[in-house]
């Protein structure tokens, strides 16, 4: 027996959309759908995924994130509007002094550094100064603003192209501090209740616990104690927003494992309008259900379990 070698089966938007109407019957096998049921697929489609976000994290979704620090700073907003937090970054120094005023600097190595890049510069005051990198990097590369301070040779510096969308969660024993010297710290998420009775909330000192409110537009992270040095930075895993469908073509931002629970998901939503019976909206709620189990089965760490008190 010869098997495919081929394993990258996927399903676009249309597809799905063509599989769920031929389960209600608003379609005949061959057909495809007018605009206007089409547009009113498309539209509960990405109202399924927005739900299906409620659930709980997706392991696909689920990404690293850096936040770079700010001597005292103690709330943080994450966005891409926000402060400077990134899911990808490279860290490097200066090989060589520069002064206040410079518009170029030389760095240790600009592997992985693109032109455009955000670029934050560890100042010999202690605060990162933030601009871009103009043009290619190289010897010496090219600022879009001059430095607001002078910069010793080895001065700590970060690169990173974009920065995260907002956080729909963070994962509460996920998070940790690492210093200028690359050594890790776990940090506790704790609850609003809990940060709001911290009494000193600007004092300095090693990061211990953060607070994640998620807001709407921007999320609101407040750290405690407030950093020290801005050579140390925040990481911590975070689960990504969805992307949603805006075109027939794109195929959903789910592991294909999540195929039949969202084909069958958007059919039971669809199934009153298609004027199916109670019976079979029944028999089609059952279908939906079980396969939204088994997905969300699926989407597990295969890892043990351990349950411990909590000493705080």
């Amino acid at each position: 027996m010869t098997t495919s070698g081929i394993n990258t089966f996927s399903l676009s938007r249309d597809e799905i959309i063509t599989s769920a109407a031929l389960e209600v019957g608003d379609i005949a096998l061959g057909d495809t759908l007018d605009d206007g049921p089409l547009s009113q697929y498309a539209l509960r489609l990405n109202s399924l995924v927005k739900s299906l976000m409620a659930d709980g994290a997706k392991l696909w979704a689920m990404q690293l994130a850096t936040l770079f620090l700010v001597p005292g700073q103690a709330r943080y907003s994450l966005g891409t509007a926000g402060d400077h937090c990134t899911a990808s970054y490279v860290r490097t120094t200066l090989s060589a002094s520069a002064a206040a005023s410079a518009t170029t600097v030389s760095l240790t190595d600009t592997t992985g550094m693109s032109a455009g890049d955000n670029i934050g510069i560890l100042l010999d005051s202690g605060a990162l100064f933030w601009t871009t990198i103009s043009g290619a990097p190289g010897a010496p590369t090219t600022l879009a603003v001059a430095l607001s301070g002078a910069a010793s040779a080895g001065a700590t510096v970060f690169t990173y192209t974009t920065k995260i969308s907002r956080p729909q969660r963070i994962d509460p024993d996920s998070a940790f501090w690492r210093s200028s010297a690359l050594q890790d710290t776990p940090v506790a998420m704790i609850s609003r209740s809990e940060y709001a009775q911290l009494a000193n909330k600007s004092v300095r000192g090693k990061l211990v616990q953060a607070f994640y409110d998620p807001q709407l537009v921007s999320g609101q992270l407040s750290v405690w104690p407030t950093p020290i040095s801005a050579a140390d930075v925040l990481c911590f895993w975070y689960e990504r927003l969805l992307e949603d469908f805006t075109t027939g073509s794109d195929t959903p931002d789910f592991a294909i494992e999540w195929g039949e629970a969202l084909i069958l998901g958007l059919a039971h939503l669809m199934a009153p309008s298609a004027g199916l019976s109670l019976a079979e909206r029944q028999d089609l709620e059952r279908r939906a259900e079980l396969a939204l189990d088994k997905a969300m089965g699926y989407d597990r760490e295969n890892v043990g379990v351990f349950f411990q008190p909590d000493m705080r």
